[in-house]
């Protein structure tokens, strides 16, 4: 930022531009553009330099490719200068490079406006595209707007128009605000993102997407919300020790999955330490949803309030839980805090307040029986551990099955359910405690069901 000291000011004869020497090493470079400024740093920037560029009116630029062929280390902050200022990218085409060995920061006052990129492009497409060893800083008051102003409708099913995409490298979002009608909010090809703070709001794919490569997410802080889907996982680790998702919606006749976080495959992981899960509704895992080999364990935070409007409003899938807790989800069919397809360890932790129409109040063990062989089929739960909070002792904070009106269906399995039918097993644990333990769920080729459980359980 400027210094009101002693300063040198050398006037170039290059391109009429002038550039201010600050005592702090800082060059703020001033101009009547961007594209202007840009092309100065571009024949004179040098190896470990800090430079400003602060934009005085909106402006409409086309693509901006920010790399210096054997230079490494400079950093460029883009800022508005009294109020805020809006850098519009001139069409679908276009977007902003942030190359190898620069550091880009968007700080006070700035927004980033892209129109969306075109289906052929939209493997690099984002309003910022961050290449390897390239970094991008974003701040308080800064933006990053996708929409879709440019488009003529021809495109509605391409997640083109993201707001920022790594691939190889990193992005660190302190503060600021990344919103649009198109695309997801970040999407890591590959890189790393780290969010300490912000919103991630409103984008029509999802808020932040991890595909194709080895991305690491790293969210310790912020708002990921009102996004189509919150988090989605395809490829690399997700880390959550702090921030919030929450309020997301996912509704398609495809991808109706997580509506917190989506977890699609042995290729990717999410580990929860801390931090809320909150409010979002999907069809299947309200919460979170784990498939097709993905990774999640909880060990802290909290995946609360969420809806599904068929199995497993917290959490849908299989998971191990250390800590944490679950409370206060729904299913509109079974499974109101967890609905297990695979094995769920519960070695701590609470599971309380949760609420289901069909089975399983508080967790659901899904079981099915072979039409040809007989032979059984379905969840594991392994419960040494953790508290399942009972309904009949605690109708206020028990896990529950309840009609519409909100009228309790007992032997439906008010705190744990695994069966295939009324008189199989349906049990509500009444005294929990980490003392009381139970294993039920799949063994291969058994004709029969006989859980083992210990600890005051009823229907």
């Amino acid at each position: 930022m400027k210094k009101k000291i002693a300063v040198l000011v050398v006037t170039l004869l290059v391109t009429g531009v002038t550039i201010v020497h600050a005592q702090s090493s800082e060059i703020i470079v001033q101009g009547n553009s961007l594209t202007e400024k840009l092309d100065w740093l571009n024949a004179f920037a040098q190896s470990n330099g800090t430079y400003i560029i602060e934009i005085n009116t909106d402006e409409r630029v086309t693509s901006q490719n920010i790399t210096y062929s054997g230079k490494n280390n400079i950093t460029i902050t883009l800022k508005g200068n009294n109020g805020n200022r809006t850098i519009r990218l001139s069409s679908r085409y276009e977007r902003l490079t942030v190359g190898s060995g620069i550091t880009l920061i968007l700080d006070n006052n700035i927004t980033l406006q892209g129109v969306g990129s075109h289906p052929n492009t939209s493997s690099t497409g984002g309003v910022v595209y961050v290449v390897s060893n390239g970094r991008l800083i974003m701040n308080k008051g800064a933006s990053i707007i996708h929409d879709t102003s440019y488009d003529n409708g021809h495109y509605s099913s391409y997640p083109d128009g993201h707001g920022v995409y790594l691939d190889g490298g990193s992005f660190t979002m302190n503060d600021g605000l990344i919103t649009g009608k198109r695309g997801y909010g970040v999407f890591l090809r590959d890189g790393i993102f780290i969010m300490n703070d912000g919103t991630i709001s409103s984008n029509s794919f999802g808020g932040v997407a991890s595909q194709f490569g080895n991305g690491t997410f790293t969210m310790t802080g912020g708002s990921i919300t009102g996004n189509w889907g919150g988090v989605s996982m395809g490829a690399g680790t997700f880390t959550m020790s702090g921030g919030s998702i929450s309020g997301n919606k996912k509704h398609s006749n495809n991808s109706n999955y997580g509506g917190g976080v989506y977890v699609s495959n042995s290729k990717s992981s999410f580990i929860m330490s801390g931090g809320e899960i909150k409010g979002n509704t999907t069809d299947f895992g309200g919460g979170v949803s784990v498939s097709n080999g993905g990774n999640f364990t909880i060990n802290g935070g909290e995946i609360s309030g969420n809806t599904a409007h068929s199995d497993g409003g917290g959490v849908h899938g299989y998971f191990t839980m250390n800590n944490g807790i679950i409370s206060g989800n729904t299913a509109r069919r079974n499974g109101g805090g967890v609905y297990i397809n695979g094995t769920f360890n519960m070695s701590g932790g609470i599971i309380s307040g949760n609420t289901a129409r069909e089975y399983g109040g508080g967790v659901y063990v899904y079981m099915v029986v072979d039409s040809w062989t007989g032979r059984l089929s379905g969840g594991i739960f392994i419960k040494t551990g953790g508290t399942i909070t009972g309904f009949s002792n605690d109708p206020n904070n028990g896990n529950a099955i309840k009609e519409n009106s909100g009228t309790a269906r007992n032997f439906r399995g008010h705190s744990a359910y695994a069966g295939l039918s009324d008189n199989v097993l349906k049990i509500k644990e009444t005294t929990a405690g980490p003392e009381d333990s139970m294993s039920f769920g799949e063994q291969v080729d058994r004709f029969s069901y006989s859980p083992t459980f210990s600890g005051a359980w009823d229907n």
